[in-house]
């Protein structure tokens, strides 16, 4: 019995030793294709990683090269004086509004900023400086005009620049006119100039001492703005669909006109806003003016049409240097001819 049952012992154990090592073989694979599923797992997570420092990596390039383009829309815009509403935030324009209002300049909006505003830029190999420059408005008031002279006796008054600005102390004249803004006229200080003693006294209403101009023109039609047209000395034959009347005006005149075309010597002129300003213009009329001397500086398009009229007669003399004259026998016909000639 004792044999027996360590025999069964002997034989149970040896079972156990294979059922142990079946489980051994089994935990060692299920370790091995863990190992395989965590080394996938972590590949798996590396790759993202990658993938996500990718995308984040192109959002930066994107976010950059938007940036670049901006930049260089900007200097761009720059170059024509424009500032660019993309590379300036409404932090920035707080802090230009604080400092415009240390120094006694008025914005009240973003908008206002960059259409009163010019934009410059300066830039090496390091910097890119990008400076607003806003007008400081002067605190005298100046009324803003057009000025011209009526052509009489084929002469008129020599006038250097058509627009000039005045107050009751100062007249200046201007090289260019002034940017019209919504509420006023902006003009550069730079480009002003003290008017002459004849434009001075003119434009203050006293009698001046000027010089004058010849005008080789027969007539003059200037278009002074859109609703204002100047009929200077000139015979014009004037029609509109404004009116179904047609007339001919001889002389000097203003006319103003609003919501249709009109036709003076053929030429059309079109506006379909009426703009009529409250003072239609401010006549000289009473004021003495002496002439001082009269500039006599024929245009090159007058010489050029008297050369091409007088060609006849200049063709007519140089076949008249080829002829030949011959000695008459008779001495009246002698005298006769040098007579003639």
């Amino acid at each position: 019995m004792v044999n027996s049952s360590i025999n069964s012992l002997v034989e149970q154990n040896n079972r156990q030793v294979l059922i142990n090592e079946a489980i051994d073989k089994r935990i060692q694979e299920i370790t091995d294709i863990t190992n395989q599923v965590l080394k996938i797992e972590n590949e798996r997570e590396k790759n993202h990683s990658i993938e996500i420092n990718q995308l984040i990596i192109l959002s930066n390039l994107d976010s950059l090269q938007n940036q670049v383009e901006t930049l260089e829309e900007a200097i761009l815009m720059a170059k024509h004086g424009i500032p660019s509403s993309k590379l300036l935030s409404m932090r920035d324009f707080a802090k230009i509004s604080t400092f415009l209002q240390s120094h006694d300049v008025h914005i009240n909006s973003f908008e206002e900023l960059l259409s009163q505003s010019k934009a410059q830029v300066l830039l090496n190999k390091t910097h890119i400086i990008y400076m607003l420059k806003i007008p400081q408005m002067s605190k005298n008031v100046f009324e803003y005009d057009y000025i011209d002279s009526i052509i009489k006796n084929t002469k008129r008054i020599k006038i250097n620049n058509n627009y000039i600005i005045r107050n009751l102390s100062h007249v200046y004249e201007l090289t260019e006119p002034c940017e019209d803004r919504d509420d006023f006229y902006l003009c550069d200080d730079a480009k002003l100039d003290h008017a002459n003693e004849c434009i001075y006294k003119l434009a203050t209403g006293k009698h001046s001492n000027c010089t004058f101009e010849k005008v080789y023109s027969e007539g003059l039609v200037k278009r002074i703005n859109e609703d204002t047209i100047l009929i200077n000395n000139a015979i014009a034959e004037v029609s509109s669909n404004c009116t179904e009347s047609s007339q001919v005006l001889t002389g000097s005149f203003i006319i103003q006109f609003g919501q249709c075309n009109l036709h003076i010597n053929g030429e059309q002129y079109s506006n379909f806003e009426l703009t009529v300003p409250g003072r239609t213009y401010f006549p000289t009329t009473g004021l003495r003016v002496n002439e001082l001397h009269t500039i006599d500086a024929p245009p090159a398009e007058y010489l050029q049409n008297l050369t091409i009229e007088h060609r006849d007669k200049l063709e007519y003399l140089k076949d008249a240097d080829q002829l030949q004259f011959f000695p008459l026998n008779s001495t009246s016909h002698q005298k006769k001819l040098k007579s003639k000639n």
